[in-house]
């Protein structure tokens, strides 16, 4: 799994992956950016952190079973609308 970060300029969001990444955008000016860019111009410090851990709170939705129906219908909704925002499956 690909790792996001806050990258060397603070509104940046960068990754560890060149996977999908054009060379001629400049989004792998790691030198500059501390890793690939994922984003930019994000002024928010909580919104990097939020950008920041979407890979791994999607790995985490992915990860959870309700097999048994532990997790109640409303919650187990959330959870399924969520990797569907984040898979963009309709």
């Amino acid at each position: 799994m690909e790792k996001w970060s806050k990258g060397k300029i603070a509104s940046t969001v960068i990754t560890d992956s060149k996977d999908g990444f054009n060379k001629i955008t400049g989004h792998m000016e790691i030198s500059y950016y501390g890793g690939i860019m994922i984003c930019e111009s994000v002024w928010r410090e909580k919104d990097v952190a939020l950008i920041s851990a979407a890979p791994d709170m999607l790995n985490a939705l992915l990860n959870l079973e309700n097999d048994d129906n532990s997790i109640p219908e409303h919650a187990w909704k959330l959870v399924k609308d969520a990797i569907a925002k984040a898979t963009d499956i309709k």
